[in-house]
């Protein structure tokens, strides 16, 4: 699925973000190079405790459930990230 129409400057997107703040040009254009978009099924698994680690995820849209699971098949939501 091609997903480059939402964000036309990646550079931009990552720029906006705190954690980048300070960051030089050159690095944030290396960064830039690296990042890709990636779409998921609604209700999709995107990681699970104890999965390696694939990198720095952003949501760029939608809304992303962070949650763990609890006794008796429940599961507890941790935080809603959502984009930007």
């Amino acid at each position: 699925m091609d997903l480059d129409h939402l964000v036309p400057d990646k550079g931009a997107l990552l720029a906006r973000h705190e954690f980048f703040r300070g960051v030089s040009g050159e690095v944030m254009r290396k960064l830039t190079a690296h990042a890709r978009l990636i779409g998921y099924p609604v209700g999709a698994t995107i990681f699970a405790k104890g999965d390696p680690g694939l990198g720095l995820l952003a949501v760029v849209s939608g809304v992303v459930r962070i949650s763990v699971p609890a006794k008796g098949g429940r599961e507890v939501v941790l935080r809603l990230v959502g984009a930007n």
